[in-house]
């Protein structure tokens, strides 16, 4: 099993919570920025919707608002920045 996947499982609801206090501030001004007062999506993450099912947008229309993308992808240094120092543990039985 990935330890991502694994770490995250531990605590969706507090997982969710935190990309909710990280996602929907930043969502709310690009919409307000462009003009949108109602859509169909939300980033707004509920436990049902991280427990393990894939989804893939597209992100064209989010660069257009002029937002810059300045992490290429998860690195072992961003996920200890981001990851609670306990769950390194899990690292260790790997």
């Amino acid at each position: 099993m990935h330890i991502v996947y694994f770490i995250f499982q531990l605590d969706l609801k507090g997982t969710a919570e935190d990309a909710n206090d990280k996602h929907l501030p930043p969502w709310a001004e690009i919409c307000q920025k462009a003009g949108i007062s109602n859509t169909p999506l939300s980033p707004y993450a509920t436990v049902e919707n991280i427990s393990g099912r894939n989804l893939w947008l597209d992100n064209n229309k989010l660069l257009e608002t002029g937002f810059k993308i300045t992490v290429d992808g998860p690195t072992v240094a961003i996920l200890k920045e981001v990851t609670p120092p306990h769950f390194f543990f899990f690292l260790a039985l790997q």
